[in-house]
C-alpha cells in the first residue's frame, strides 16, 4: 500500500458553501487526473520490466 501527501491551497475567496462545494468538486477532478497518470505510469513501467525479463528457463 501506497501513502500519498498532499497540499492544496484553497482560494480566500471562497464564501459560501456553495463556492466551497464547487472548489472542492474541482479540486478532486484534479486529483483524480493526476492520481490516475502517476499509477499508470508506474503500471506501465512495471509491465515493460517484466515483460523485459526473462519468463521461461534458457535450457
Amino acid at each position: 500500500m501506497k501513502t500519498i501527501q498532499l497540499s492544496l491551497k484553497v482560494a480566500d475567496e471562497i464564501t459560501s458553501i456553495n463556492q466551497l462545494e464547487r472548489y472542492v468538486d474541482h479540486l478532486g477532478q484534479q486529483i483524480k487526473r493526476q492520481l490516475l497518470a502517476n499509477m499508470l505510469a508506474q503500471l506501465r513501467q512495471s509491465e515493460s520490466q517484466s515483460d523485459s525479463t526473462q519468463s521461461t528457463c534458457p535450457d
